[in-house]
């Protein structure tokens, strides 16, 4: 419950978050219109690119893209691809299934749920094999789909025939269900779109393409407001779905392509004609379903968590089937070339050419002039043939490197395991390691055979829900047929009870599940192999067991349960079991007449009676060691909490020692700033000081330097001019 609750809560907020922003949209049949116009914009934008793959692999598996050189000549191309789909569809695909629904616990006292097991089980199967209700075709498009373009894609459909009937004893008129049915649709893969997504849970809305002629149209709006007009307004010139149609007008091809939306955040359908003004019409949550669309998750190629868009097959080895074909065609063009053809010499005359132009068989042909006709050299003078060993020797080389191409094509592809049930190679292998090949080769298959499986269980689990919370229960009685069962006729009280359950039982109290043996191709060898092993192997138990059986009756019932489980391992033995169920339960029933009948056996009171004597010892021992345990239990938890009491105290110890640390590291850390800011002041006062010193002696020096200059002057002029008079006075 609160899973469920948490996933409502997500996806309500995320309903909320994606109406927020669709607000510029009205709640009208124009602003939905407008919206999904929008939507699917993106939406085709989104799906663009796997489409154009996958009608290149369309046209691939068609053998449309085939070219030719000559006219005349069909192709020269291989479609390994249409071969090996083929081959994958037989293995995947080889009989329509059968659904099998059990109780999800084996009780054997519930009956009711047996008895809705089977009913539901008629029910299910009844309508795959009904008629116009063709499960197989729906499975083996779906099935073509995935493994060509890379989706595939079926839904469910119900519905219902109700008629007006008056209410007994008053003129109330009050509608009833006269039928109700539920049909598998295939979906063609160009007629899907969904959002742009991740995954499948998170995808907001699915949409289907239907197409409807003006009369169907105007059936399906009579309850809608305007019906008429907007049937009126609508085009009917929608080709599909036969997409190459040549006729441009013809009531045959009148039809109206509509979308029919499913819109799970609104939980609501809606009906819109791409570029008309408005929808045609909505209805809220039609079906009640849990996952709300009508369809399982696709059965989808190569997807990733990127993007919920399909990579078909085909992609990933196209280029290895165009080589393919490519060199298929160079080999066909050589092998027209050659053919015998050559020259010979006029001169030797006509007679030569008609060795080889007539059909000439153990006749000779006479030759004019044959002494001149021998010395030009007879026929091999006469003659030259067109040299073919090199055209030869050319397509020898083109097919060996073909036959590397289809040889890796098959590595890539997984059909090389698949067809031949072994790996590449040419060594000998006994018929036991020829065995362990063939079923190690269905590894690489058996990914694609769970998942085809795991759509049609998921495919009838939707039909399943559809069945339980729509169908009326007499319906589900008339049409199961279970009242002209044994049940039916001896507990009639029981089948309905079991109706009733079907109608309100939760739909996780079932498995429904299609095992992949069932779908696939039946190996009646190996079956055959299987049970003639369990024959041979219940033989042996049997010879062995009966001895047992005599000497000690009270062992029987052990015997025949280790028989049950050993056939409970054999496909396909629910019979078998009940045989065996019903054999016990007769075996049971003459113990007990004949406990009746026959003197109790001293000997076994005795034993009876230690061996309850050993039980109420055993079960004691028991008692006191589960005292024993609970003392140990609480005293070590006891324990725990005084090492918890203690570990506190410590931890908040340590706690104050830490903050007081802290306190005194702070505030050692302050007195260092503050004497570290003292410091730098005193400093910088001392080194203003000595900066004004040391100008002070640089203007004393600068001074004293100019007093210096001026008085030396003065001297170098008082002595230059004591040297001019000296040397001016006479002698």
């Amino acid at each position: 419950m609160a899973s469920k609750k948490k996933k409502d809560d997500g996806a309500a907020k995320e309903g909320k978050d994606q109406k927020e922003g669709k607000d510029k949209f009205a709640n009208t049949p124009k602003g939905w219109a407008e919206r999904w116009s929008c939507e699917f914009g993106q939406a085709k934008e989104f799906h663009r690119k796997w489409r154009e793959s996958g009608k290149v692999a369309v046209s691939k598996y068609l053998g449309r893209d085939m070219k030719t050189t000559d006219p005349e000549s069909p192709g020269y191309n291989l479609n390994l691809f249409s071969a090996n789909i083929n081959t994958m569809m037989s293995m995947l695909y080889g009989k329509v299934p059968q659904v099998s629904v059990d109780r999800r616990w084996a009780d054997p006292e519930d009956q009711v749920a047996r008895i809705a097991a089977e009913m539901a089980s008629r029910l299910l199967n009844g309508d795959i094999e009904a008629a116009g209700n063709d499960f197989s075709s729906v499975l083996r498009g779906t099935l073509q789909d995935r493994l060509i373009p890379g989706v595939g894609v079926a839904r469910v459909r119900y519905s219902c025939d109700v008629a007006e009937e008056t209410v007994e004893d008053t003129d109330v008129k009050a509608e009833s269900k006269t039928d109700e049915w539920i049909d598998d649709v295939y979906v063609p893969w160009q007629d899907v779109m969904w959002s742009p997504c991740r995954y499948w849970s998170e995808m907001r809305w699915l949409a289907f393409r239907i197409y409807k002629d003006k009369k169907e149209v105007k059936e399906f709006l009579k309850d809608v407001k305007d019906g008429e007009k907007i049937t009126d307004e609508l085009d009917y010139n929608s080709k599909a779905p036969l997409e190459n149609a040549t006729q441009k007008t013809s009531e045959t091809w009148d039809k109206c392509e509509i979308w029919e939306i499913w819109d799970k955040t609104s939980k609501t359908v809606f009906w819109w004609v791409e570029g008309y003004q408005r929808i045609l019409k909505s209805v809220e949550d039609p079906l009640e379903l849990e996952g709300f669309y009508p369809a399982p998750p696709f059965f989808i190629a190569n997807v990733t968590t990127m993007e919920y868009v399909p990579k078909n097959d085909y992609t990933f080895a196209a280029s290895l089937y165009r080589e393919i074909d490519r060199l298929e065609e160079r080999i066909a063009l050589l092998t027209m070339a050659v053919r015998v053809a050559g020259v010979y010499d006029k001169k030797a005359g006509q007679d030569v050419g008609r060795l080889v132009n007539e059909t000439a068989e153990n006749k000779l042909i006479p030759v004019d002039a044959w002494a001149a006709f021998q010395e030009r050299g007879g026929i091999k003078g006469s003659i030259e043939f067109l040299p073919i060993e090199d055209i030869a020797s050319v397509i020898t080389i083109l097919q060996n490197q073909q036959q590397a191409r289809v040889e890796q094509l098959y590595q890539i592809t997984g059909m090389a395991d698949i067809m031949r049930g072994q790996a590449a190679g040419d060594k000998p292998a006994s018929a036991t390691e020829q065995q362990i090949k063939v079923k190690f080769a269905s590894v690489r298959i058996q990914s694609i055979q769970d998942e085809f499986t795991r759509f049609a269980t998921d495919l009838q689990k939707i039909r399943f829900e559809i069945m339980c919370k729509h169908f009326d229960v007499q319906t589900m009685i008339e049409n199961s047929n279970m009242m002209n069962t044994a049940d039916g006729t001896d507990t009639p009280d029981l089948v309905m009870q079991a109706a009733e359950f079907l109608k309100n039982s939760d739909q996780a109290k079932w498995r429904i599940q299609i095992q992949p043996e069932s779908m696939a191709m039946v190996d009646y060898a190996q079956l055959k192999q299987e049970r003639t092993e369990y024959i041979n192997s219940l033989g042996i138990f049997l010879q062995s067991s009966f001895p047992i059986a005599e000497k000690f009756p009270a062992a029987t019932p052990i015997l025949m349960e280790l028989l049950k489980w050993g056939l409970a391992g054999f496909k396909g033995s629910k019979q078998i079991e009940g045989v065996i169920d019903r054999a016990m339960a007769a075996m049971e029933t003459q113990a007990k007449q004949g406990q009746g009948q026959q003197q109790p056996n001293p000997e076994l009171e005795k034993i009876k009676m230690e061996m309850q004597q050993d039980q109420q010892n055993h079960q004691a021992k028991l008692e006191l060691m589960q005292q024993q345990g609970q003392q140990k239990s609480q005293e070590q938890q006891q324990k725990h909490q005084l090492e918890m009491t203690e570990l506190q105290t410590e931890f908040r110890a340590k706690m104050a020692e830490m903050n007081a640390n802290l306190q005194r590291v702070q505030a050692e850390t302050h007195a260092h700033v503050t004497k570290a800011r003292a410091d730098q002041q005193t400093a910088q006062v001392e080194g203003q000081t000595a900066i004004a010193g040391a100008h002070a002696d640089m203007i004393t020096k600068q001074a004293q330097a100019t007093i210096d200059r001026e008085t030396a002057a003065r001297e170098a002029q008082s002595l230059r001019l004591d040297q001019n008079g000296a040397d001016g006075a006479p002698q």
